[in-house]
């Protein structure tokens, strides 16, 4: 098994939507696991104009799992916006822009043309901002220098190192985030975590546990510091279990 830490490094402000308060969108300092993996060319993408994400089909992956990501150094940065509604697509009937939410309450017929702004703000990362996420793999992996995330489609630049590691058992402390629904209930008994509350899955971190895990040095700002992590995951490890 190799497993690799990758440092995500952003060249333009990169917005995701996890959180809403009143008219401000805030992008949360983290990257869940299912954007990083469409991010990485490991998931075979569907129409984008779907109404609804297709996960579960898109990411069918087993010999490499990517972690969530973490920003350790960012900004925020601002940008106000005035525009129409925003979906998961936007077409044009009789004048009027039409989202998938529209299509739900009334049929074409019923529909009227009608002018209703949205104005708010994006909160975004910043340019030069780093993040950092483990990849787990049964093989060696070529990753690309620069791949697209977010929202807008922002250019982040990568940078990757093989780890060597120690695989044990018993009881760990995990303080990188990690995706509940890929983690093994069978495998592992949970005893504290806290709670990151992101779309499109809540992230826990902190996370005491039991079971399986591998064990390794990271140099981050300067410092060593020691990482344990679960290595029984896989995508949708949990739902299957």
């Amino acid at each position: 098994m190799y497993i690799y830490l990758c440092r995500l490094v952003t060249h333009e402000a990169v917005f995701f939507a996890s959180k809403e308060v009143s008219q401000m969108y805030i992008t949360m300092p983290y990257v869940g696991n299912y954007a990083l993996t469409y991010a990485l060319g490991l998931a075979n993408v569907q129409y984008l104009g779907s109404e609804k994400p297709s996960y579960k089909q898109d990411i069918s992956c087993r010999d490499t799992y990517v972690y969530p990501a973490k920003f350790i150094v960012y900004n925020w940065t601002l940008s106000s916006f005035n525009a129409t509604g925003e979906g998961y697509y936007l077409k044009m009937g009789r004048n009027v822009v039409i989202d998938g939410a529209m299509l739900h309450r009334t049929t074409k017929s019923q529909i009227r043309a009608y002018n209703s702004p949205q104005i708010g703000q994006f909160k975004l990362i910043g340019p030069e901002s780093e993040a950092i996420f483990l990849v787990k793999s049964t093989g060696s992996i070529d990753f690309p220098k620069f791949v697209r995330l977010g929202k807008f489609m922002s250019k982040c630049e990568l940078i990757w190192q093989k780890l060597d590691y120690d695989k044990k058992a018993g009881e760990f402390f995990c303080k990188h985030p990690i995706n509940p629904v890929d983690l093994s209930r069978d495998r592992y008994t949970l005893r504290g975590f806290n709670v990151v509350s992101i779309k499109p899955v809540p992230l826990i971190e902190n996370v005491r546990a039991e079971g399986e895990y591998a064990e390794f040095e990271v140099q981050l700002e300067g410092s060593t510091e020691i990482f344990q992590i679960p290595i029984e995951v896989a995508y949708f490890f949990g739902m299957e279990a």
